[in-house]
């Protein structure tokens, strides 16, 4: 019985720090890809298709800050 418990035990730490690498990769960094990348296109492609190009960068990385959001939503409960 103990050690059943045990390994339930690691299983859930295991289960803990995968939500938090996910937590890290698909949130914190895409923010900040997200903050830095669209000023980076900004200034980049300052010409007319510039407001496409960001639109198209803001487009890809909000599926992974709403998926941030998600998890952050979860993690806080």
């Amino acid at each position: 019985m103990i050690n059943n418990k045990e390994e339930f035990l690691k299983f859930l730490k295991s289960i803990l720090k995968s939500f938090i690498i996910l937590y890290f990769f698909l949130g914190i960094l895409p923010g900040a890809i997200k903050i830095y990348g669209e000023k980076y296109l900004i200034r980049k492609y300052s010409a007319g298709n510039s407001i496409f190009v960001c639109n198209e960068f803001r487009e890809r990385l909000n599926f992974f800050y709403y998926f941030y959001l998600i998890i952050k939503k979860f993690l806080n409960y």
